[in-house]
């Protein structure tokens, strides 16, 4: 009995000891597949990162290929269309999405930090020219008028007829006193495309430029026929019937303009010369008077003690004007005013290569 007792003691169930065995055998499946899956992530870590890195070297070894500031794409902005070899997928996509995150940084007003985008863009690819062309017109936004030509150029060389790219370079010759440059781009813009209104508007700058007013006159109809009542192209118009002594029609067509923009300076300020040439003291007065609440005193004391304003500075308060703007220059501390504040700039493509509106896109 004793003996029988210890027995059944001292012995386990067959089930008790098997489930023992499975779960030591199920733990150690479940050990080996977490190890598993961290040894693969690792390895998947590792790749990656030099992955990353053969990334990083190779951008840095294609940065001198790059259409905006390689020299090479200078002297020649044809040779990267010309020599290099049909990226792979990756680096479309990696391009591509470079040229993205510009264009949301460029929406979003970040235009210095776009404008690196687009250069690393064109490090990955270097003859993408969605991004040469964003990049170029970016450049003249930004004055930097020498930088945005090779990269115009390359991107016209590229798209040889498209009216954007051509508009958006005769810009940059423009701003780079090459009027003549400007003028045969932007007569080819108007040939590929007669109803792409930037380039009839430039037109007309370009011809003010040569005092070649019949021509300008030409030009801007045309641009008003695609962009009606643009304040802009209205500015140049009574600019013309100014010079030809037509001040009451001058007049008219700026109260026309600033109807549309009546807080615009370079109109305000053409409105009191053209009342003042009128004989219209009053009238230039109260234009004068709301200049100087949004033309800063240095500019528009430079442009008041011209031939325009000669009658009215010897009126009391044509005097107490001009002691106001220069009461008001002695206390100005800083860089000077851009002069560019008080006309017309040429008018930069966009994206869409869609007509301007009233108030068009300006540099």
């Amino acid at each position: 009995m004793r003996s029988r007792h210890r027995s059944s003691r001292g012995s386990r169930p067959p089930e008790h000891a098997n489930f023992h065995a499975h779960l030591r055998i199920f733990l150690g499946v479940v050990a080996s597949m977490v190890l598993f899956f961290l040894l693969v992530l690792y390895i998947a870590k590792k790749n990656w990162q030099l992955k990353e890195e053969a990334r990083r070297k190779s951008i840095t070894g294609r940065a001198q290929t790059v259409g905006m500031g390689s020299s090479r794409m200078a002297r020649n902005p044809a040779d990267a269309t010309a020599t290099s070899a049909p990226p792979d997928s990756e680096v479309i996509n990696e391009a591509l999405l470079l040229t993205r995150r510009a264009e949301l940084l460029q929406a979003s007003g970040q235009t210095r930090q776009a404008v690196e985008m687009y250069e690393q863009a064109l490090t990955v690819w270097p003859t993408l020219n969605q991004a040469r062309s964003e990049l170029g017109r970016l450049y003249i936004r930004q004055r930097s008028y020498n930088k945005a030509l090779p990269v115009l150029e390359a991107a016209v060389s590229y798209e040889p007829d498209s009216a954007a790219l051509l508009n958006d370079l005769a810009v940059a010759n423009l701003y780079l006193n090459r009027p003549q440059k400007s003028l045969e781009l932007l007569e080819a813009a108007a040939r590929f495309d007669p109803q792409f209104a930037p380039a009839r508007f430039n037109l007309a700058l370009c011809h003010l430029l040569r005092t070649d007013r019949p021509a300008a006159r030409t030009a801007l109809e045309q641009y008003l026929a695609l962009s009606p009542e643009d304040p802009k192209a209205l500015k140049e118009i009574a600019f013309l019937e100014a010079a030809e002594g037509r001040y009451e029609e001058a007049y008219l067509t700026l109260q026309k303009a600033l109807a549309k923009t009546p807080d615009w300076p370079p109109l305000v300020l053409d409105a009191a010369a053209t009342a003042a040439l009128m004989g219209n003291m009053e009238q230039a007065i109260s234009y004068l008077e709301k200049a100087e609440g949004i033309i800063p005193a240095p500019l528009l004391l430079q442009s008041y003690r011209g031939p325009a304003f000669r009658e009215i500075r010897k009126t009391e308060p044509g005097k107490a004007l001009e002691n106001r703007l220069a009461e008001k220059i002695r206390s100005v501390t800083g860089a000077p005013p851009d002069p560019g504040l008080l006309g017309n700039e040429p008018l930069l493509s966009t994206r869409n290569e869609s007509p301007p509106t009233a108030t068009p896109e300006r540099p």
